[in-house]
């Protein structure tokens, strides 16, 4: 979907309705569009991970609203993953780099606590202890190769798990 200055502020305007509680139709009609209109509204946001349902089941939690808005969320996040991979190219210790990675999965964990009464955090929680799990078995197994992709790649497989 293009947008211009005015399909985007309309689309701002329709997203802080639905946060606030506000149904389709009463949202199309407040902003004299049709209930197509808000559904694509969602569904845009919705395809560049930004899930309007989501977020208004995370303010509806926490009374005074989402704690870090989607944009801080990503900056923290991917802010805390560059450090941690800039810390890991420097080490040759590979329990070093497991303890860092255990470290990069917490953070994670963290910054999506707000949301830890939906099932995406439950997901979150497996797949972090699950790539935790294959790390140590690897450090025992002495496989470098597994230790330096799960630390390359392993906000790619949450990611890519928390799309499906």
């Amino acid at each position: 979907m293009k947008e211009n200055t005015k399909t985007r502020s309309q689309k701002a305007q329709a997203k802080k309705l639905f946060l606030e509680g506000k149904g389709v139709s009463y949202i199309a009609t407040a902003l004299s569009i049709s209930r197509a209109t808000v559904y694509a509204y969602k569904k845009a946001d919705f395809e560049l991970g930004i899930d309007w349902d989501e977020l208004a089941y995370a303010s509806a939690i926490d009374p005074e609203g989402t704690r870090l808005n989607e944009k801080e969320f990503l900056a923290t996040l991917i802010r805390e993953f560059e450090k941690a991979l800039k810390e890991l190219d420097t080490l040759e210790d590979h329990a070093q780099k497991l303890t860092l990675l255990n470290e990069y999965a917490k953070s994670y964990y963290r910054l999506k606590a707000p949301m830890k009464n939906d099932c995406k955090s439950a997901v979150l929680e497996a797949t972090s202890k699950t790539i935790y799990t294959i790390s140590q078995l690897a450090l025992e197994a002495d496989a470098k190769e597994t230790l330096t992709f799960l630390a390359q790649n392993s906000d790619k497989i949450i990611e890519s798990v928390l799309r499906k």
